[in-house]
């Protein structure tokens, strides 16, 4: 963990619930879920939409390599 997640609370207050719950969803898809929402977090409500496309590649990404259909 870089010292910038590690001075994240709010980052390691989810990850340590996460490994606690067996959600089968990969570490790193949450990890990339919240960069995503914590970057567009202040974002004006016309701006939205970047953060929610952000959100949808990350997923799509997920599922093509996870080798799931779209």
């Amino acid at each position: 963990m870089s010292n910038n997640e590690h001075d994240d609370v709010a980052l390691a207050a989810l990850l340590a619930v996460f490994r606690e719950l067996d959600t089968g969803v990969p570490e790193e898809l949450l990890r990339g879920a919240y960069a995503i929402q914590r970057q567009h977090q202040f974002d004006r409500d016309s701006e939205r939409d970047t953060s929610v496309q952000a959100m949808q590649k990350l997923v799509e990404e997920y599922v093509s390599s996870s080798g799931g259909t779209q």
